[in-house]
């Protein structure tokens, strides 16, 4: 999972955009870089998440609760680079 909570007044986060308009992403975990394709998280599937996101980092909450605004994104593996 990927999150950003955009904080109030902030402009939207390029990546988050990039991610809506082409669900493909590229990530690196150690020298191991992986194609992966993205899917927006809503509704329960989001609300099931943002405890474990909220643990990981109490500031997404604040920053929520101030702008109404977040993207949890689910990463899935598609292989290897």
């Amino acid at each position: 999972l990927v999150c950003n909570v955009r904080p109030a007044g902030e402009r939207a986060n390029p990546w988050v955009l990039n991610l809506r308009a082409c669900p493909v992403a590229t990530i690196q975990v150690g020298s191991e870089v992986i194609n992966c394709a993205a899917r927006e998280l809503v509704d329960a599937e989001l609300q099931s998440h943002w405890p474990q996101l909220v643990a990981l980092w109490p500031a997404y909450q604040k920053h929520f609760e101030r702008s109404g605004q977040r993207a949890v994104f689910e990463l899935t593996p598609a292989g290897p680079v």
